[in-house]
């Protein structure tokens, strides 16, 4: 059974609310990651507490246990300069910029503007209600080193990280 600190291998189907596919798991490529640790979305870590491999189930998961609810937000505008030549910038990519602090902090482009980037600290995804389609294929001990690091080892063929 899924408990905190068990490693999942899981398929996953994410749509909104009107049924549009957002997101999914490559056939050859499982979501796998380290259950209680924060590495997927807390509605949906929620919702695989307890199910066994081989179960299959839709969690709906709202905007405040997914990426969190729509805000007002004030966006930032940067120089297509600050990226490395080549890199994709693309409406939803993810990047990450230094805080005074020295913390990183995501940000995503909104829209490119000519050479201008507008980016947000706003997930894509705040505001929308989740349906995940979930097939739970694996559910195995985590390792010592995985315990310490907080998320598990990517063999080759896994996807890790978090939907």
């Amino acid at each position: 059974m899924i408990t905190k600190d068990k490693v999942v291998s899981l398929k996953y189907v994410l749509r909104d609310a009107a049924g549009a596919t957002l997101e999914e798991s490559s056939p050859d490529r499982p979501l796998v990651y380290l259950h209680g640790r924060g590495n997927v979305i807390p509605g949906l870590e929620r919702q695989l507490d307890g199910k066994a491999t081989g179960d299959t189930f839709v969690a709906v998961v709202p905007p405040a246990e997914g990426y969190g609810e729509k805000r007002k937000v004030k966006t930032l505008r940067l120089p297509r300069s600050k990226f490395e030549p080549g890199m994709t910038l693309d409406r939803g990519t993810q990047f990450f910029m230094q805080t005074q602090d020295g913390r990183p902090l995501p940000l995503w482009v909104e829209k490119v503007q000519g050479n201008t980037i507008v980016a947000t600290p706003q997930h894509p995804m705040a505001g929308l209600e989740l349906h995940f389609d979930v097939e739970v294929l694996e559910i195995r001990e985590a390792t010592a080193d995985e315990l310490k690091e907080g998320y598990p080892a990517a063999d080759e063929g896994e996807e890790p990280g978090g939907a």
